[in-house]
Order: structure tokens, then C-alpha cells, then sequence
């Protein structure tokens, strides 16, 4: 009885020296990490903006800072919470990931290209890297008792297989396009892909695909096109020695073949523009899935259909099957299974991380990494044009991502704001009992 008489007469002084009433006394409490609010640890005190800052120590001896309502730039300093490098790496997950994924897919290109100078058949070389790609994702699934990983989670099942599928014929459209086109031009094409999935994620899901990510879509874009350099654009100029950075090559290493009449070129010309609307599917249907599947659950679905199909094809094209027998193209071949099965895994979490239209402009990164490959392992020193592209590719890519950083921020202080609960100090007072008097204010 005492402790509460105590409490009350220090409360009425610390409101008198205030000089504001009981009901402009407000509690500010926000969620913790573990969901606990402030008001369960203790009664926070906040003055209105315009009185006199209040120093505040909580029930349990909890250091709060400082408002002084006199700063309003030390106030805003107060609610912001540090940011720095931690913070952009927060903001910037996804994509960060899926740049990660376009190292394994240009290791997993330049292993193809050694590939090709050992005879191994260009849908051999799919049938083996996605092959291992399905083994690899159901035996660490298996492992890890992820649940549905044989067919994925119920209600999704249609996405997984559109998934998979279209997946696939971005991967065939590839493929038949360098029968007929250039390296340099079926490059050039099948880089359309990151910007039409950021339309088609926009017109089918309804994510945002802001002039910004377009612009620097386009940047990245025209970079990829100056290192290409496509014969249809470039006549007067040799293409460029870079290897195909495509998502999902497979086929990586094949040459253009001699020059096609003008009814072969069209007709390899729609099938790549085919393959470019699979690749986006592709992007869109793992958006549409986002988190409510296992990443591999949805490269495995992949898998397997690419492992399939690479059979029929290879059957339809009358392409048979030779497996090495010297152990540097077994170690290649192993080396492709596995840099694809990591890309894989990490360009689908990824892209449940991050909206299409940003998370797919990292896939330009590829053709940097493509052409200081070939650099490094062939020699191939890259000239003006190539040098200026990676530029290009860069400086969209860069742009994109800072961009979304401010962003975020604001979106992080807002999400503050909406979770902050204001309480009268008299409800905390009756609610939290004696202990939280202000005996304990300083």
C-alpha cells in the first residue's frame, strides 16, 4: 500500500515539473525480436514533441536514450537505426544471391567449353549436368526431411510442373538457335529474357517493374550487345570470343555452325525468341511459387524434366550418347553437374527473395564473368567494345541495386511506424503494478 502511495505522489511531481496533463503521457512500445513488446519489459516514458526531453531507465534497468525534442535531427537519428554495409547486404539479399549463382553457371560454361574439344554431344552434356542436378537436390532434401520433396507441396504441383517445363524449352530454344544463328547473335537474343520476366512478373503477379529497373534493364542490355557483338549489328567486326553465358546453356562450347540460308536463319531466329519466352516463364513461374516450396523442390522438378527431355531429343535428332572413358572429360562432366546444381539452387532462392525485375538483371552479370574467363583460361584479351559492355552491365546492374536500397530503407522505417502502439500511462501503471512506479525514473 505504501510502494503505491509512494508511486503516485512521484508521478504527480514528475507530471508538475512536466507541466502537462495524465492523458498527453504516452508509452511507446515496439516489438521486440523474440515478439515480446517493450511494455512487457517495462514502462517506457515519452514526452510529447514540444516539452523537455525525459531520460528513462525501465523497471528492469534497461538504458533508454534520450529524446530531446529541441533536436529534431538528433530525434530522427534516435528512430533510425544504424545502417552501413549490413544494412545494403539486408536489402539487396536476393540479388546478391543470384549474382552468386552467375559465378557457378560461368564455371559450369567454361567446363562445357573444355568439354567440347572431347566429341561429348552438346544434349549429352545436359542429360548429365541435369541429371546430377536431380540426384544432388532429392538426396539433400531427403537428408534434411524437407517435407513433399518428391512432389512438392499440395496446391503448387501445377506451378512446379510449368516450372520445369518451360524451363526446359528456354533451354531448347537455345540450343537450336546455335545450329543455325552465330554465338555472338544467339548471346545477344536470349539476354531478353531478364527484361521480358520483369514484365511478364508484372503483368501476371502484379509486382512492381519500376522505370528504373526498365532503364537500367536496357543499360545492362546494350552492355551484353557491345561485348557480343552480334554479325546482324556488328558487320564490319569479328565476334567477339566469349562464351555463351546463357541461364541455362547446356550447350555451352557449341560453335555457330556454317552460314545458313535465310529460311534456316528466321525459323532459328523464332525458336530462340521461343526459348527467351521460356527462360522468362521460367522466372515468372519461380516467383509465382516464391516460398512456398523448397528451392530444390523446384530445381528438381527442372531437373528431371530436362533430363527427360534431353533423352527424346536426343533420340528425335538421332544424336547417340558417348561417354568418355578419359578422366579429365569425366571430371568436366562431374564439375558441370555440380556447378549447375549449386546455380540452380542459388538463382531459385534467389528469385524467391527478390521481385523479378531487379532479381534477373544479375543475370547479366554472367557475360562479365564469361568474357574474364575467357581471359583467364584462354587468353582472350578483351577489347575496347568488351570492356566498355562490362561497364555497361555493371553500371545497370549497380544502379538497380542502390536504388532499391534507399528504398527499402524507407520501407523499413514505415513498417516501424505501423507496428508502434501508443498507450495511455495510465493503463501501463495499472497493468504493470508497483514495480513499474517511478521510483526508478531518474
Amino acid at each position: 500500500m505504501d510502494d503505491s502511495r509512494k508511486g503516485s505522489d512521484e508521478l504527480a511531481e514528475t507530471e508538475q515539473m512536466l507541466e502537462m496533463p495524465k492523458d498527453t503521457l504516452y508509452l511507446r512500445q515496439s516489438p521486440t525480436p523474440n515478439g515480446v513488446t517493450d511494455a512487457d519489459h517495462s514502462p517506457l516514458l515519452l514526452p510529447e514533441p514540444s516539452r523537455p526531453s525525459l531520460s528513462r531507465v525501465s523497471s528492469y534497468g534497461s538504458t533508454i536514450s534520450n529524446l530531446d525534442a529541441t533536436d529534431p535531427e538528433a530525434a530522427a537519428s534516435a528512430k533510425t537505426p544504424a545502417r552501413g554495409f549490413r544494412g545494403w547486404v539486408n536489402d539487396n539479399t536476393g540479388i546478391l544471391i543470384i549474382a552468386l549463382a552467375q559465378l557457378f553457371f560461368s564455371c559450369m560454361n567454361i567446363s562445357a567449353k573444355l568439354l567440347s574439344g572431347y566429341g561429348v554431344p552438346a544434349l549429352e552434356i545436359v542429360f548429365v549436368r541435369m541429371s546430377i542436378t536431380y540426384v544432388l537436390s532429392i538426396a539433400y532434401m531427403w537428408h534434411n526431411d524437407i517435407p513433399d520433396f518428391i512432389l512438392g507441396p499440395p496446391g503448387i504441383r501445377l506451378l512446379l510442373i510449368i516450372r520445369g517445363a518451360i524451363g526446359f524449352w528456354g533451354l531448347f530454344g537455345i540450343y537450336y538457335s546455335l545450329q543455325y544463328l552465330s554465338l555472338s547473335d544467339a548471346t545477344t537474343i536470349t539476354f531478353m529474357a531478364p527484361i521480358l520476366a520483369g514484365i511478364l512478373a508484372w503483368w501476371f503477379l502484379g509486382e512492381p517493374y519500376t522505370r528504373v529497373e526498365a532503364c537500367g534493364g536496357l543499360v545492362s542490355f546494350l552492355g551484353v550487345v557491345l561485348i557480343a557483338r552480334p554479325a546482324s549489328l556488328f558487320s564490319h567486326t569479328q565476334d567477339a570470343p566469349v562464351s555463351s553465358p546463357s541461364n541455362d546453356p547446356g550447350v555451352i562450347g557449341s560453335e555457330a555452325v556454317s552460314e545458313a540460308d535465310q529460311t534456316h536463319r528466321l525459323y532459328a531466329l523464332g525458336i530462340a525468341l521461343l526459348g527467351v519466352l521460356g527462360a522468362a516463364g521460367a522466372y515468372t513461374a519461380i516467383r509465382a511459387i516464391g516460398k512456398r516450396a523448397h528451392p530444390l523442390i523446384s530445381v528438381s522438378y527442372f531437373a528431371l524434366y530436362s533430363t527427360i527431355f534431353s533423352c527424346i531429343l536426343s533420340l528425335i535428332f538421332h544424336t547417340p550418347f558417348h561417354f568418355p572413358l578419359n578422366p579429365i572429360p569425366i571430371i568436366l562432366l562431374l564439375v558441370i553437374g555440380v556447378s549447375g546444381f549449386a546455380a540452380q539452387f542459388f538463382l531459385t532462392m534467389g528469385l524467391q527473395r527478390e521481385k523479378a525485375g531487379r532479381g534477373t538483371m544479375m543475370v547479366y552479370l554472367q557475360c562479365v564473368i564469361a568474357f574474364l574467363g575467357e581471359w583467364a583460361v584462354w587468353g582472350h584479351v578483351p577489347d575496347i567494345w568488351s570492356w566498355l559492355g562490362a561497364t555497361f552491365v555493371l553500371g545497370g546492374a549497380i544502379w538497380v541495386a542502390i536504388t532499391k536500397a534507399k528504398k527499402g530503407e524507407g520501407e523499413k522505417m514505415e513498417e516501424a511506424r505501423d507496428t508502434e502502439v501508443r498507450m495511455p500511462l495510465q493503463r501501463v501503471l495499472s497493468e504493470a503494478g508497483p514495480s513499474a512506479s517511478l521510483d526508478r525514473v531518474r
